[in-house]
């Protein structure tokens, strides 16, 4: 099946209290710096984040079969 041009959906307006990444408005992110250091509060909602995102595959994985 050959790639055909989709439709691409209007931006959406992002409420102020969620932080939007540097690269929002512009063409492309900024040069890499070097590592960005994460407190210690980041890096645990970083690991609660990654166990959620665990067991939903997890829970899709058990209902994968041929055909689905």
């Amino acid at each position: 099946m050959p790639l055909k041009p989709g439709v691409v959906s209007p931006i959406r307006v992002v409420p102020d209290s969620i932080e939007v990444p540097e690269y929002v408005g512009r063409k492309s992110p900024a040069p890499y710096n070097g590592p960005e250091v994460k407190d210690a509060e980041t890096i645990e909602r970083m690991r609660i984040a990654g166990s959620i995102a665990a067991r939903a595959l997890n829970e899709v994985a058990a209902h994968i079969e041929p055909g689905v």
